[in-house]
């Protein structure tokens, strides 16, 4: 099945009625939430369009708004997957479903094959499990290849003078802010940090050179709180802060490892969901820290299960792979 974002006037659409069947969702992220999270919903979305024959579309007011200013320029594959109507559909004609009552569990969209209405609404938010669209892994992967501008603007970030072939790429991924005071996620531990990237350093060094790039917004946490040795075989690059479309097309052009250090960072997953094909992805174990996501999360609907898992001792700060 395949989709292309049409436009259908108000008029047309309640003058024809289509024996199409369409498929929505609220798309709060879209309006009030990082990529990350939006991302998230729109995969979702797409996939369970997929699974119970139904076409994704997006319909008028703030949301078509933000799916236009947020998605159409950064990811024209995606975006040319969804109809999108560019005014309201009168809501007695949408049937909403309660669905996906918690942030981060996979439900299984198979039992919305019974509901029969033309324009179907799925209750809810977030949609996080990538379970709901990774039947589709490497389109999906495709659809999010950000724009040609964003990949030029990463392929420039590594200079030719580093040599970027030469050297295994390990990626770690620093949230800090928000997270710092939301009460409900817990930020980039810089002990962790440090001794996570030494960690990884041995298990892939192999005699051969290590080049550890930080990738977030958070500059002089990077630069202060993160202070890690360095030699000819170990060095240490910061990313410039930028758009997060570059930083989802550097993952995936240049990252060998992908490290989230703050386990419930959605950005930080779609970075390791999108990097360099073969790559590997470690994160946190979320139980060990005091981060509420996860009593709204079923672990292995979220962490894909060939992703690694990394624990530290509070006492000794030694990480091991669990």
């Amino acid at each position: 099945m395949s989709f292309s974002a049409k436009f259908w006037p108000r008029k047309q659409i309640f003058a024809t009625r289509p024996k199409k069947l369409y498929l929505t969702a609220n798309f709060g992220t879209l309006t009030a939430a990082g990529l990350g999270n939006a991302l998230f919903e729109i995969g979702a979305n797409l996939g369970i369009a997929r699974k119970i024959d139904r076409i994704p579309f997006i319909h008028g007011g703030k949301v078509a708004e933000a799916f236009d200013s947020r998605i159409k320029a950064s990811f024209p594959g995606l975006y040319a997957k969804f109809e999108i109507f560019d005014e309201k559909i009168n809501d007695t004609w949408i049937i909403e479903e309660p669905f996906q009552k918690l942030c981060c569990y996979f439900e299984d969209p198979a039992r919305l094959f019974k509901n029969s209405p033309q324009f179907l609404k799925l209750g809810g938010d977030f949609y996080q499990s990538f379970k709901y669209f990774d039947e589709n892994r490497e389109e999906i992967r495709n659809l999010l290849i950000p724009a040609e501008k964003y990949v030029k603007l990463a392929e420039n970030y590594m200079e030719p003078a580093e040599n970027p072939g030469e050297s295994f790429k390990i990626c770690a991924h620093i949230r800090r802010g928000d997270f710092l005071t939301d009460g409900y996620h817990s930020a980039t531990d810089p002990r962790f940090l440090r001794n996570a990237v030494r960690f990884l350093a041995r298990e892939f060094a192999e005699n051969r050179k290590i080049q550890v790039i930080f990738i977030g917004n958070h500059e002089n946490f990077m630069e202060n709180d993160v202070k890690i040795e360095q030699n000819p075989n170990f060095s240490i690059k910061i990313l410039p802060r930028g758009e997060p479309e570059i930083d989802l097309a550097f993952s995936r052009i240049f990252c060998d490892v992908l490290l989230i250090s703050a386990p419930s960072s959605t950005f930080g997953w779609w970075l390791g969901y999108l990097s360099k094909t073969g790559n590997l992805v470690y994160y946190r174990d979320i139980q060990e820290i005091n981060d509420q996501v996860k009593f709204a999360m079923v672990e292995r609907d979220f962490y894909p299960a060939h992703w690694r898992k990394l624990k530290m001792d509070e006492k000794t700060g030694e990480i091991r792979r669990v």
